[in-house]
């Protein structure tokens, strides 16, 4: 599926993300400061070309521990150099720090009170290389960035989250609607149906593309930092808040549940979903509840410079939202 930009600018006439894994650089921002003490060892790992996954599995062997013993706030891109936080309880800090697996690197270690769980971070600091530049053209990168910035970035998932050629989201809808039973482990059935339901929610951004920063009357308006919503009635008693991103229109992401939007949205995803031919009591048969997700987000620190390689892109992103969806603004 083509999604459409939310900008016209071609700052680029060509580029190439990734040539090296240093050209994709993460780091996660803890949702909290850790405290130094308690019986949990808190740890800054780097890892390069590996999956979280593969980082926990290789340093809960060398420690001998589970791998579900290791506490995580989010998964990071396979293909690039990221760093994140991870935890282990009742664990020697020298054990930790003395640590050599090919791939793998162990910085700050500190302490806490409890296991660092899903969710517990605020969001991602990136730094990217564009490189393999043609046609540059700065003041059409200028407005580009200048303008996400000020509207924000469309909130699609990015195509990390749907699968190559987007084979993860017909195979969510094929459990859905219960043509295959999916896989036997219950996480990869679960990221499957994640897959499809990510899918629908960017059909709907794709029909608000040009509105997916202005409220219409009968929107749900997200609160940033909170996750409520709220039924808007006159957009325009909500400017200030929307304009300094207090605020933004939100989309589904589908379930059983929940409370849905009226007027021109309410058509819109009632009419996306009764296409998919869904049956009315499917979303309950796999407890899966519906819940809203902003149709953008705000950028923070987005700066640009050129290096001998290409372009260096720097920003910061919520919890949830992908690069990608930057990426894609600038090199259409």
């Amino acid at each position: 599926m083509q999604l459409p930009y939310a900008t016209l600018q071609k700052p680029f006439a060509g580029g190439v993300i990734r040539a090296r894994p240093e050209d994709f650089v993460v780091e996660e921002i803890p949702a909290y400061e850790f405290s130094g003490k308690g019986d949990h060892v808190f740890f800054l790992l780097g890892k390069k070309n590996l999956t979280t996954f593969d980082a926990i599995e290789r340093v809960a062997g060398a420690l001998g521990r589970k791998a579900r013993d290791i506490g995580t706030a989010g998964l990071k891109d396979k293909n690039a150099v990221t760093r994140q936080w991870m935890s282990l309880e009742h664990v020697c800090e020298d054990d930790i720090r003395s640590l050599s697996i090919p791939g793998i690197t162990i910085g700050e270690i500190t302490r806490h009170g409890n296991k660092l769980k899903k969710g517990h971070l605020i969001g991602n600091r990136f730094n990217i290389l564009i490189s393999e530049i043609t046609g540059l053209d700065e003041g059409a990168l200028e407005e580009c960035l200048d303008e996400i910035h000020r509207r924000g970035m469309p909130n699609y998932f990015g195509p990390q989250r749907l699968g190559e050629s987007g084979n993860n989201v017909s195979r969510g809808k094929d459990i859905v609607l219960e043509k295959w039973r999916g896989p036997s482990s219950k996480n990869k059935r679960k990221m499957l149906i994640s897959a499809y339901r990510s899918h629908l929610f960017n059909q709907v951004l794709k029909e608000r593309i040009e509105t997916y920063d202005r409220f219409l009357p009968g929107d749900l308006a997200f609160i940033h930092g909170k996750g409520a919503v709220f039924s808007v009635e006159d957009p325009t008693d909500l400017e200030k808040r929307r304009a300094s991103f207090e605020i933004s229109p939100s989309g589904p992401e589908y379930g059983h549940g929940g409370i849905a939007p009226t007027g021109e949205m309410g058509k819109i995803e009632c009419e996306i979903i009764e296409a998919e031919n869904i049956p009315v009591n499917a979303w309950k048969k796999l407890k899966m509840k519906a819940s809203r997700r902003p149709l953008r987000v705000k950028v923070e620190n987005l700066s640009w410079k050129k290096v001998d390689r290409g372009v260096e892109l720097s920003f910061a992103l919520p919890r949830g939202s992908f690069a990608t969806s930057l990426l894609r603004e600038v090199i259409k």
